[in-house]
């Protein structure tokens, strides 16, 4: 797996039985026993990138669209609706897009924010979005976004300007799961084919992004296009 490394050399503290030690290492995964690799200094099974290491603190499976939990905001042309036990949001307009939007701030330091995304059949005018953003929506510190044809992972804090940590050619089936997980240190964005097993996208400091953060999924249209849905399900945050 390809992996974006400019932004970060991690030092890690790991033995080979997983446990913490007074030896620091450059973080290759040899440090660590076979079927782990180091994340953020501690040697973790391949697979579980971003696990919950807290408790389940709200999951969704889009039974109906709960008002006392989301907040949704529509264009002209753009509709978002629970639909079969999925959040939906259908635009036919050029230009439409929605978004819902967590009302309780949800991703703390050591958060996890996980989401299944079912894209429709052409996004090549379309985007799909999961961010974590505080009380001013024009920006967000934390984006995972399908974009036409790529899949970007940014980090806009209030220490720089947006940084694109990693950009790939986006596989609706490959990166069908979407997951940001953050720790005191920096922010990790994660993807998963089954949502079992999950696979680190990118990492970026944490430095500057505010400690308390909304969740929002959107989706929407640059041009005229036959009528489209994206879905989402299976929506969890987990953490302190």
């Amino acid at each position: 797996m390809q992996r974006f490394v400019g932004l970060l050399l991690l030092a890690c503290a790991c033995t080979w039985d997983g446990t913490r030690s007074d030896v620091i290492y450059s973080c290759p995964d040899q440090v660590c026993p076979e079927g782990q690799a180091c994340r953020a200094g501690v040697c973790k099974p391949i697979g579980t990138e971003g696990a919950c290491t807290g408790e389940t603190r709200f999951a969704d499976e889009f039974d109906d669209l709960d008002a006392t939990r989301w907040d949704v905001m529509m264009s002209t042309g753009a509709v978002a609706h629970a639909v079969d036990g999925q959040l939906a949001i259908d635009y036919t307009a050029n230009g439409a897009d929605a978004e819902v939007s967590m009302i309780d701030r949800v991703a703390h330091d050591d958060a996890t924010v996980t989401v299944e995304v079912v894209s429709p059949r052409d996004l090549s005018s379309g985007f799909i979005r999961m961010r974590l953003f505080d009380d001013f929506r024009d920006t967000a510190p934390l984006v995972f976004m399908a974009d036409s044809t790529d899949l970007s992972a940014v980090i806009d804090s209030d220490l720089d300007v947006p940084k694109i940590l990693r950009t790939d050619n986006y596989d609706p089936q490959r990166y069908r799961f979407w997951r940001i997980s953050r720790t005191t240190d920096q922010a990790c964005f994660y993807t998963s084919r089954d949502g079992v097993s999950f696979e680190e996208f990118a990492c970026g400091s944490n430095a500057g992004v505010r400690s308390s953060l909304r969740a929002g999924l959107s989706a929407g249209n640059y041009a005229a296009t036959d009528p489209q849905t994206v879905a989402f399900d299976h929506f969890t945050w987990c953490g302190p």
